[in-house]
């Protein structure tokens, strides 16, 4: 069964669509969405991942989105247009993203992506989840609020 790709919940639980290539999962707690796509991935599961995002009020959480188990490349043009869409899409502070490709192929599609849709959110590639998952928490241990001085 392939994951839905808006399949966060409030209790953490993954919801299955057999439609749908991306399992998505939000920790509003840690402010952190985990993506894995799998199979052909369209430009329409991307834009409905965005809306899944957005309805999760999750735009500035980190994200780390595994292409690895893609099968089915978007054309570059495509890339770049969805990429444009994501840097237009900004806020104030956008999550960081780091994007994981554990192939030749993807890596090269990824960087592509990172490149046109780099604006003030930090995006980089990573051949493995735990390298992408290791930046994302030294981000978020950056961005922590210093302990209160005591008295």
């Amino acid at each position: 069964m392939t994951p839905r790709r808006n399949a966060s919940s409030r209790a953490g639980r993954a919801v299955y669509d057999p439609a749908m290539p991306i399992l998505c999962s939000v920790s509003h707690g840690k402010r952190l969405v985990l993506a894995v796509a799998k199979g052909k991935l369209l430009a329409s599961d991307l834009v409905g991942f965005l809306f899944d995002l957005d309805r999760e009020k999750a735009g500035e959480y980190r994200k780390l989105f595994d292409i690895t188990g893609v099968t089915s490349l978007l054309t570059d043009e495509r890339i770049e247009t969805f990429a444009e869409i994501i840097r237009e899409r900004e806020l104030s502070s956008p999550g960081p993203l780091a994007l994981v490709a554990g192939n030749p192929v993807l890596a090269r599609k990824a960087r592509l992506f990172a490149g046109k849709a780099q604006g003030i959110r930090p995006i980089r590639v990573f051949a493995e989840q735990h390298d992408a998952r290791r930046w994302l928490d030294s981000l978020a241990d950056d961005a922590a609020e210093p302990p209160a001085p005591s008295p």
